[in-house]
Order: structure tokens, then C-alpha cells, then sequence
């Protein structure tokens, strides 16, 4: 969980927590869519992290890439799927995947009947380390030049 300054609250006593973002209008888990979530008044961002094959965290709902990326279209029949007998299936896991790998995919929304999907393959998949900068510059930079109007 990422903690912002204590401030005065806009919606009163009421905590807004935007886990994976603001996900019905932006694609869940990209630093846009915690962008959006802080501007429109969420207190904290609370992501899901899974690790690459050479151990960094992303932000991911579910450790296969195929739920939510287009792994498919980029890596096709050169990473092929791996069998899980955890979950009796193949998928593209996070975990056989480097950070430079998945960087190289784009975002798309992982319930696209119930959400915006206008926005589906512009994002990539962040780091735990920059949605920490994003937070650290919307507490310092950005909160610093708005002015809540307690009610």
C-alpha cells in the first residue's frame, strides 16, 4: 500500500482505495491508469505484484501474461505456453519471462464486456519501482499544487 501525505480529505472521513487503478477507464495495473485513480481522489493506490524470471516486480493481476497483455502477438511460437499442473493449464507466466520481455508487451483490459477497452495495447506493465515514483512525485509535486476544499 502506498501512503500519501496527510491531508484534508475532499469526500470527508471516506478512504479511497484504487486497487489496480482507476481500471474501468484505463487498462488495470499501468501507471496511467494510478494516475488517474490520484486524480480523481483516490487516497491510496494499492497494486498487485508478481515477479519476472529475473526477479523484478510488475504490477499483474494474475501471473499469466495472456489474461491481460498481448504476449500472443508479440512472442507468438518463440516463448510458447507452459504447462501449470497448478492450475491445470498452460499459460504465458510472468515468472519465464525477464523484465526486458514484458516490457516489450502492451496492456489490455482483463474484462473487456465491462470495461473501456479504447485504450486496450498503449500501456505497458509498470514496475513496483515506478508506480513508488509516481506516488512519491503526486505526493510531493502534483498534491502540493491542489488545494482540497474540506466540506
Amino acid at each position: 500500500l502506498l501512503l500519501p501525505p496527510t491531508t484534508s480529505r475532499p469526500n470527508g472521513d471516506k478512504i479511497v482505495i484504487a486497487h489496480r487503478g482507476a481500471s474501468y477507464h484505463l487498462p488495470e495495473h499501468t501507471l496511467e491508469a494510478y494516475r488517474l485513480a490520484l486524480e480523481l481522489g483516490a487516497d491510496y493506490v494499492e497494486p498487485d505484484l508478481v515477479a519476472t524470471q529475473d526477479g523484478h516486480l510488475i504490477a499483474l493481476h494474475n501471473v499469466d501474461l495472456n489474461l491481460t497483455t498481448n504476449v500472443q502477438d508479440v512472442f507468438g511460437n518463440e516463448q510458447a505456453p507452459w504447462w501449470s499442473p497448478y492450475v491445470n493449464r498452460s499459460g504465458y507466466w510472468s515468472f519465464n519471462f525477464t523484465l526486458a520481455q514484458v516490457q516489450q508487451l502492451r496492456v489490455r483490459q482483463r474484462l473487456p464486456r465491462a470495461r473501456n477497452t479504447a485504450y486496450n495495447d498503449m500501456f505497458r506493465i509498470p514496475t513496483f519501482v515506478e508506480i513508488q515514483t509516481l506516488v512519491q512525485e503526486w505526493n510531493t509535486k502534483e498534491l502540493s499544487n491542489l488545494q482540497w476544499r474540506p466540506n
